[in-house]
């Protein structure tokens, strides 16, 4: 189902806010947004599929927070759309689609290029790395 193109944007921004694109395991992509605010999260289930967790708070002054996952159909069938709106996490989405879909590529001269998908999830994981970063 393509939305319209507000709800892309409006899925741009929340996802450039909070949200987290990367790469688990060998090579399972995944989009994952955390939030506070349980209506949103249930909207984006609601409205793109996928998936709601509720993680152990890990103090006891946190807040609850929920996170919603969008598993590889959902990604391959909505981040075309989100990549034009999206500023800060454009090339995470770029890197999540060429891997999706060398993934799905099983025969052909293409083959699954397992080179290049150790690549692209060594950048994905690179960009996404927290802390300090050397600016050389």
């Amino acid at each position: 189902m393509i939305l319209s193109e507000s709800v892309y944007a409006y899925l741009a921004g929340i996802v450039d806010g909070e949200g987290h694109i990367g790469v688990y395991g060998k090579r399972t992509v995944v989009l994952e947004v955390s939030m506070c605010h349980l209506p949103t999260i249930e909207w984006l289930a609601l409205t793109f599929g996928g998936a709601i967790y509720t993680p152990v708070v890990p103090r006891e002054n946190a807040r609850q927070y929920w996170k919603w996952s969008l598993p590889a159909g959902g990604l391959r069938e909505h981040l075309p759309h989100v990549l034009p709106f999206s500023i800060t996490k454009k090339e995470h989405i770029q890197i999540a689609l060429e891997l999706l879909e060398l993934r799905a590529v099983r025969l052909g001269p293409i083959r699954n290029q397992p080179e290049r998908q150790d690549e692209l999830t060594v950048r994905l994981r690179e960009i996404n790395r927290r802390g300090r970063q050397n600016s050389a």
